[in-house]
């Protein structure tokens, strides 16, 4: 697996780049419903003034020039929380239908950033993305490379990225490209296809047999007798297929998400999102005296929000238990809809499935 680190917003020639992330999405947001709508509006006003707009509209250029290449890249990790993302076409599942925060994903009301992430898989080969890095001009821009053989790290450089003109001043968003992947599989796919295939009978019987040989992070042999058991019906019954009986877990079918996490704090204690979150990575860390202040905080939040103390405190001690465990739901989510996809390839295309599968087993060996 090849992961190539690369600063976009560097250099902007946009007279206006806020005016031109609004054409961009204008019409993918036009369709959103109210609330969605909404949603945009607060991201915007968080890009305008964390100066990550010309970040966004370079993203946007960049996967058009991946999409005339025949190719596509899709966002996975707690980036797939951006409404922006997913009206640039770039995160297919809706943000707030499946329950995914901005703020697992950057701090609305913090202190300006220094550096913002997003992971984007690609369908490309690393050599395909290399060629494509270089002839689109953003080989110069590559700020780290490496490459990982069965999970360990064969190569890391730090090249440095070099830039023309002024150096930018604000934030820097830093797109993660990631090679090979099972997008290569999915790309045979339609945007409806895509859609569709979160309700499509055959591929989720094609998964409920353990049919799944050649789809990433479904082949072993527990998650196929697992798969049989279960016979999921839905993304969230994927997933927890996909991440297996991991601690606290056995007992029963269900996955403790940092998001719904945040989702209880924020409506039994009156904690806005973004503190939610950071109480939920102080619990994990399991640092006695951290948590205590932590929860001294927190318990004077709720008392000045009205909040009963017993309430409060049953609350906290119970997110408290769950977040050494919780997961990322966006990352969760985003790996298990592309592995739904995949497998809608096999129900359908199985032919194909099969010949491009051959390619990135070849390209993984190597």
């Amino acid at each position: 697996m090849t992961t190539f680190h690369i600063e976009l917003g560097a250099k902007s020639t946009d007279r206006d780049a806020f005016e031109v992330l609004n054409e961009i999405v204008r019409d993918s947001i036009a369709t959103l419903q109210p609330e969605c709508q909404s949603r945009w509006e607060q991201e915007r006003g968080v890009f305008t003034q964390k100066e990550l707009t010309t970040s966004l509209v370079e993203l946007r250029r960049f996967v058009e020039g991946l999409r005339e290449a025949g190719h596509r890249l899709q966002v996975v990790g707690s980036a797939a929380s951006s409404m922006a993302l997913h009206a640039m076409e770039i995160s297919p599942l809706s943000p707030l239908e499946h329950g995914f925060h901005l703020e697992r994903f950057i701090d609305p009301d913090g202190a300006a950033i220094q550096e913002l992430q997003v992971t984007g898989l690609v369908s490309m080969t690393s050599l395909e993305l290399l060629k494509l890095l270089w002839t689109q001009g953003y080989a110069t821009r590559v700020v780290q490379h490496e490459t990982k053989v069965n999970g360990e790290l064969q190569k890391l450089e730090h090249i440095g990225a070099k830039h023309e003109g002024k150096h930018r001043d604000g934030a820097r968003l830093i797109l993660q490209l990631v090679t090979p992947s099972d997008l290569a599989i999915a790309n045979l796919l339609s945007p409806e296809q895509i859609d569709n295939c979160l309700h499509d009978p055959a591929t989720w019987e094609l998964l409920g047999r353990g049919d799944t040989s050649g789809i990433t992070n479904l082949e072993d042999k527990s998650t196929q007798n697992m798969l049989r058991e279960r016979k999921p019906k839905s993304l969230a019954e994927l997933a927890v297929v996909m991440i297996g009986d991991g601690p606290g877990r056995a007992e029963n079918a269900t996955l403790d998400y940092q998001e719904d996490l945040m989702s209880e704090l924020h409506r039994e204690v009156g904690l806005p999102l973004r503190e939610a979150y950071e109480f939920i990575r102080t619990a994990a860390r399991n640092k006695p005296e951290q948590l205590e202040i932590a929860t001294e905080k927190l318990m004077k939040r709720a008392q000045s929000n009205g909040i009963e103390e017993s309430l409060a405190s049953r609350t906290l001690k119970s997110i408290q238990a769950k977040s050494r465990h919780a997961l990322c739901k966006a990352h969760i989510f985003t790996t298990a809809h592309l592995a739904l996809q995949t497998a809608y390839v096999k129900a359908h295309r199985p032919e194909e499935f099969q010949a491009m599968a051959s390619v990135l087993r070849s390209e993984t060996l190597h």
